[in-house]
């Protein structure tokens, strides 16, 4: 996401407005699988935390190459997040 808002700023509109991307987290409450906002905390912190995390979602792909047609949906990580353009000036500091 970082290149393509890097991409965004080079090229502003003919009136001068830059956009952005902002890539948020769904919440339990909205659809996200139980535990992502922690699994994003841990990988965010630490690389061996993100290799874990790495070889877990691995795992829960060859499982679900077995058995696709009822696991597409879950791991569908744009089922979890929403994605949002907003002009530069409207996004919050380090979400774009």
């Amino acid at each position: 996401m970082e290149a393509i808002n890097q991409e965004l700023h080079k090229r502003p509109t003919s009136t001068a407005v830059r956009y952005c991307l902002q890539w948020q987290p769904l919440g339990e409450d909205e659809g996200a699988p139980v535990g992502l906002e922690a699994m994003r905390t841990r990988l965010a912190n630490s690389s061996a935390e993100r290799e874990r995390g790495d070889a877990i979602l691995d795992g829960m792909r060859a499982t679900a190459a077995a058995a696709w047609s009822i696991h597409s949906r879950a791991l569908d990580y744009r089922r979890w997040h929403r994605f949002r353009v907003a002009r530069l000036q409207e996004c919050a500091p380090g979400s774009c």
